[in-house]
């Protein structure tokens, strides 16, 4: 070190009355002591004169391992002031530790009273709430109440004048609508309409059963074999089974859209058909579609120009399941002039249809 030291006690005396470094740190007033502790670190150059450094971490590392790297004879001539020292580093160590602590209890205690305050407005929302509907409660408890009285001693009345009187049904509220309506979107999602086959059977082994025959358990048990077979993902099923009545129908439901649309998908759906002897025909569900300024050299009757529409746009194969001129013309041509027309074109997959609105459309070169 470049500063000049103080002699230390001899290394005999040394070896003898060396302090315990953990003896020496007191109870004295953290202020005070960390103050001292710049002081005497400033004093013996371990840190800048202006004693900015002592809230560094890495500068009271670096101060510890100056220490540490002091030669031996060195060390044990001036114990008593590396001692101080390291005494002063660790006190300066503690002193942001503890500072550390208490912004960490600070913001733990800030976050709580956020939580609660929170919580407060809550409970206040919450029992307005309650409030207003025991309010409407009673108001239509009043209203039942003073119709029966005044009802009371008449004459029967038809059912007409009756229904006439009756109070109107409470109307839902908008976000209760919204939640009714998404969930009749997503079940429809997950439905599938099935037409049976009459006339076959769906085991080829037993001719005399056929699928009208069978219980809707056993129609569920029976498709979710027809998955496995075909190698349907794992976690793709049927869950529920409706037959409709008079009718040659079943209104299925699987157990997520994702495992609808897998089996809606035109290659799949036939591999399913298949591995029950052709006994059911799955009932694709179409969207329509309207595309403008078609050229009339397309036929929408040729099956080879869908295919070539559906690979020139990247559309899915066989999500096209029909389409024709919009004026009621075999060839779209109203006049002998005409060049282009509207197509309306069905498809099997609400995702494609969405696709094809957003971007643009090449048909034929145009």
């Amino acid at each position: 070190m470049s500063q000049t030291r103080s002699p230390a006690p001899s290394s005999s005396q040394t070896q003898t009355n060396r302090p315990n470094l953990r003896s020496q740190l007191t109870t004295e007033n953290p202020k005070k002591k960390i103050k001292e502790a710049e002081a005497y670190l400033v004093k013996h150059n371990y840190l800048d004169s202006d004693g900015s450094a002592s809230s560094n971490r890495s500068m009271l590392y670096n101060a510890l391992g100056t220490i540490a790297n002091t030669e031996k004879r060195d060390f044990t001539t001036h114990y008593q002031v590396y001692a101080d020292a390291i005494k002063h580093v660790v006190t300066l160590l503690k002193a942001i530790d503890d500072e550390n602590t208490n912004q960490e209890i600070s913001n733990a205690v800030n976050d709580a009273f956020n939580t609660l305050n929170v919580t407060s407005q809550m409970e206040e929302k919450l029992n307005s709430i309650h409030a207003e509907i025991s309010d409407k409660f009673n108001k239509l408890a009043q209203g039942i109440e003073s119709r029966i009285q005044s009802s009371a001693g008449t004459q029967p009345r038809t059912y007409a004048e009756a229904a006439l009187t009756q109070m109107p049904p409470a109307k839902l509220s908008p976000e209760l609508n919204r939640q009714r309506l998404r969930s009749h979107v997503q079940a429809k999602n997950r439905q599938l309409l099935f037409r049976v086959n009459p006339e076959k059977p769906p085991i080829l082994s037993e001719p005399d059963t056929l699928l009208s025959n069978y219980a809707d358990p056993d129609i569920i048990t029976l498709f979710n074999k027809s998955l496995r077979e075909i190698g349907a993902p794992e976690d793709i099923e049927f869950v529920t089974i409706s037959k409709y009545k008079n009718t040659n129908n079943l209104l299925t439901e699987m157990n997520t859209p994702t495992a609808a649309k897998w089996l809606n998908n035109i290659v799949n759906s036939v591999q399913f058909e298949t591995s029950l002897n052709a006994s059911v025909d799955l009932i694709q569900r179409e969207y329509g579609l309207a595309i403008n300024f078609v050229p009339v050299w397309f036929n929408p009757q040729d099956n080879d120009d869908l295919r070539e529409l559906e690979s020139y746009n990247d559309l899915p194969a066989c999500s096209i399941t029909k389409a024709r001129w919009a004026n009621g013309t075999k060839d779209g041509k109203k006049n002998p002039n005409q060049l282009s027309a509207t197509l309306l074109i069905k498809l099997n997959d609400p995702d494609v249809a969405n696709e094809m609105i957003v971007k643009e459309i090449r048909i034929k070169g145009k």
